[in-house]
């Protein structure tokens, strides 16, 4: 029996929310060769940039998604779509404010499509949960998880109820965050490898706050490998931040090297923010080195990087309470030259995002 475009691209969504990628990838293909309505060809376009931020290909992802978003005749429900996997994507690179920005415009104009509102409330509460507002992330995933039961959908329902759990590890409750991880654990690790490794992952964040940190350094190179499986390179450097933060507890030295390969791979897919966080924590690794070293020995970090990182550092402290944007133009001096281009093409995606 041949297989209708929408059932095909339902069947992507559900490969998508398991986190069968390639899968996923495949159905949105055949969905996409099998339709000519330009309304789907956009969710379709939407939920494919959704594989792709997934596999580390972010200027790909957004290019599908303002694509898609100019499109004629789409639906509000479709366009509300499309901005909600534009915030998606800001969220990935480490820009909490476009994507909250994004994910605001998307939830607003979604309306009662519970379908289509819980991934995104999902996100914006992991939004704010990164920018330390976790009243407001609780209670977008209080809103969520009924949603998801309301569709029926067991693997995304346990995965809002593992992010409550994660909210709970930064409001410092370590038995309530392993418990809530736990209630989801088995539904997720049964649904795919990736999902098995995002709930890993997070677990292994909660061992470390308990001071076992060479439990959750077993258990994040065990992700990171996963990870890369399945070319998911955010996911991957994610990881290894996270393994960099334990080893920084014992082995500073090595925390660095992970460090420096985490920014390395997120400059790679131009998700500077997290590229930023990395660079600190090599700082502070190399630190910490050169304090434990012999005073003969001692060699501290060159004092220009330590200057332009601790300066960027300060400018997200600035800015993150007042909400505003940060957006990092790497090797740009303090005028500009030679990154004019790139500066103005930056104001002018601004200035889009706010007037529309």
């Amino acid at each position: 029996m041949t297989l209708s475009a929408r059932e095909l691209y339902r069947r992507a969504r559900a490969d998508l929310n398991a986190g069968r990628n390639a899968s996923a990838r495949r159905m949105l293909a055949r969905a996409a060769a099998a339709t000519d309505d330009g309304d789907l060809r956009a969710r379709i376009a939407g939920s494919l940039a959704a594989v792709t931020i997934r596999q580390g290909d972010p200027a790909a992802a957004e290019r599908m998604c303002r694509a898609a978003l100019a499109l004629p005749g789409l639906s509000p429900t479709t366009a509300a779509m499309l901005q909600g996997q534009l915030g998606l994507l800001a969220l990935e690179q480490g820009d909490l404010d476009q994507a909250m920005a994004w994910l605001d415009k998307g939830i607003a104009g979604i309306g009662d499509e519970v379908e289509h509102r819980a991934p995104m409330l999902l996100n914006r509460s992991v939004a704010h949960a990164q920018a330390g507002r976790l009243p407001e992330a609780r209670a977008d995933l209080e809103r969520a998880v009924p949603d998801y039961a309301a569709t029926g959908n067991a693997v995304e329902r346990a995965m809002a109820v593992h992010n409550a759990g994660y909210v709970a590890l930064l409001e410092g409750d370590l038995v309530a965050a392993l418990e809530t991880m736990g209630e989801a654990r088995d539904v997720l690790a049964s649904a795919s490898a990736v999902n098995a490794a995002i709930c890993e992952r997070d677990r292994a964040e909660v061992f470390r706050d308990a001071g076992l940190a060479k439990n959750a350094e077993q258990s994040l190179t065990r992700v990171t490998q996963v990870f890369a499986a399945h070319r998911m390179r955010q996911a991957r450097g994610e990881a290894e931040f996270q393994l960099a933060r334990s080893l920084l507890t014992h082995d500073p030295e090595e925390a660095a090297k992970v460090a420096a390969v985490a920014a390395r791979r997120f400059r790679a897919i131009g998700s500077d923010g997290w590229a930023l966080r990395a660079d600190g924590l090599r700082l502070r690794a190399l630190l910490a080195v050169t304090a434990d070293a012999p005073r003969s020995a001692r060699s501290a970090p060159d004092a220009g990087e330590v200057d332009e990182v601790v300066s960027a550092l300060e400018a997200l402290d600035w800015a993150r309470p007042r909400g505003l944007p940060v957006v990092v133009i790497p090797g740009a001096s303090h005028f500009f030259h030679g990154k004019l281009l790139t500066l103005r093409e930056l104001v002018s995606q601004r200035l889009a995002l706010t007037l529309a």
